[in-house]
């Protein structure tokens, strides 16, 4: 917990996914500007949420949500991903980004197998998405190389490999 202005993060749970999905639909950062989905199903966060290896937090200030942390433990290259960090605009430049940054490396710290923990932990930030590279770089992470997101649909309508 941050004493300066009472943010918590807890894991997610069921009774957040509907305001997850809303503020994950209306965030204009996380979009791919792909044709597929631009968020995730309330089915797919409820499986996330059960998963062993799913990271999903859900930090609070004062006791309201104010932003969420989507990632998960790859256990073949032991790697943890996260996925992505939404926060509310309004309790944005409040240290809630930071919170949850460090509250999913502690999570990730305990993934993996007894003498094999996770020690890698990766992300994907927009090139223009300055304030969470900024952010990246103040917790410890290395900027690497730019490229792009790419992705493909697994059994399109229509469509075969």
């Amino acid at each position: 917990m941050n004493k300066d202005n009472s943010i918590s993060v807890r894991l997610m749970r069921k009774d957040d996914l509907e305001w997850v999905t809303d503020l994950g639909q209306n965030t204009p950062e996380f979009k791919t500007e792909t044709s597929a989905a631009q968020f995730f199903s309330a089915e797919t966060l409820r499986n996330w949420i059960n998963d062993p290896n799913g990271v999903t937090l859900v930090a609070e200030i004062d006791g309201r949500k104010a932003g969420f942390l989507l990632g998960c433990y790859i256990t073949g290259p032991n790697d943890g991903y996260i996925k992505c960090t939404v926060i509310e605009n309004v309790h944005r430049r409040k240290g809630v980004g930071r919170e949850l940054q460090s509250s999913a490396l502690e999570e990730f710290s305990q993934k993996g197998l007894e003498g094999h923990k996770c020690d890698h932990v990766f992300s994907l930030v927009k090139d223009d998405d300055g304030p969470m590279l900024n952010l990246k770089r103040e917790m410890g992470f290395e900027i690497g190389a730019k490229g792009y997101y790419v992705e493909i649909m697994l059994h399109p309508k229509g469509k075969e490999f």
